[in-house]
């Protein structure tokens, strides 16, 4: 094959890619999931009118975040290996020097 029939394949490829991609993501639902995940809620209408604004679900994503700062607020740290005579002995690694950096041009952008 020709590179230029290799190169047409693949953009005929990608752009078919592209459109399921577009079409999955314009016809896929909501998951039906977004009150227990914080999303947003619908009210339930009656045939003819209006649908209802929809509103967002605070009292969930509030639980939620309690729950989080509680669970953080039970973890507790044991620090008694920093008072351990092992860590107190532990010392800094020395760094070996490295050997000079060569210096170039003055201004790299000027040309030769």
């Amino acid at each position: 094959m020709s590179g230029l029939k290799k190169n047409i394949i693949f953009i005929i490829i990608l752009l078919v890619v592209v459109v399921i991609g577009i079409t999955w993501f314009m016809y896929s639902g909501p998951s039906g999931d977004l009150a227990e995940e914080g999303g947003v809620i619908t009210e339930p209408t009656t045939p003819g009118s209006p649908t209802a604004p929809p509103r967002p679900n605070f009292a969930g994503v509030r639980a939620e975040i309690l729950s989080n700062v509680n669970a953080l607020r039970a973890i507790e740290l044991d620090t008694t290996i920093l008072k351990d005579a092992a860590f107190i002995a532990l010392k800094k690694p020395v760094r070996q020097a490295t050997t000079e950096l060569q210096v170039g041009r003055s201004n790299p952008f000027l040309p030769y």
